[in-house]
């Protein structure tokens, strides 16, 4: 691997979950949904259109559990279910007017907690050397999943007498 160590992968992991939880802690006043409902929110504001089933994919969860979800999200009118005009099986889920408005506005508070917390903490240089990693970060973070294994041990099998 070129120069970035487990280490630094490991280290890169925790800054990034540090991160997300100190954002959801930033926009609790502004919702009470839950983090996987805020996330399907999230989702849908960036790609709206979305089914149950990409979405359980997408939060790494059961289609049974992203349907109840979902069935509550669409219960306080933050979502709505539209069958697509191609594929009248493929049903999807768009934002409502309210869906849309809330997930702005956890945008733009999470923005304006990072422009100002950037700007307060950081030396000009240091928010400018930031800001070049983006690109780097959004291509980390659209790579897609690795192939994953059906079965991953995580402790050695034990050992049985016959």
């Amino acid at each position: 691997m070129k120069n970035f160590s487990q280490k630094d992968a490991a280290n890169l992991h925790l800054a990034v979950f540090k991160l997300h939880r100190r954002l959801r802690a930033e926009t609790a006043t502004i919702t009470q949904l839950s983090e996987h409902e805020e996330n399907v929110l999230m989702a849908l504001h960036y790609t709206p259109g979305l089914t149950n089933a990409e979405l359980a994919r997408h939060e790494h969860i059961t289609p049974q559990s992203m349907n109840k979800i979902t069935a509550a999200m669409l219960k306080h009118g933050v979502l709505e279910s539209q069958k697509n005009v191609h594929d009248k099986r493929r049903k999807e889920l768009l934002l409502t007017g309210q869906g849309r408005e809330l997930a702005e506005s956890v945008a733009q508070q999470r923005a304006l907690w990072l422009a100002a917390t950037v700007g307060q903490e950081f030396e000009p240089e240091e928010a400018q050397q930031l800001a070049r990693v983006l690109p780097l970060l959004h291509r980390l973070s659209d790579k897609k999943q690795m192939q994953q294994h059906k079965f991953i041990p995580v402790a050695p099998p034990l050992e049985t007498e016959i």
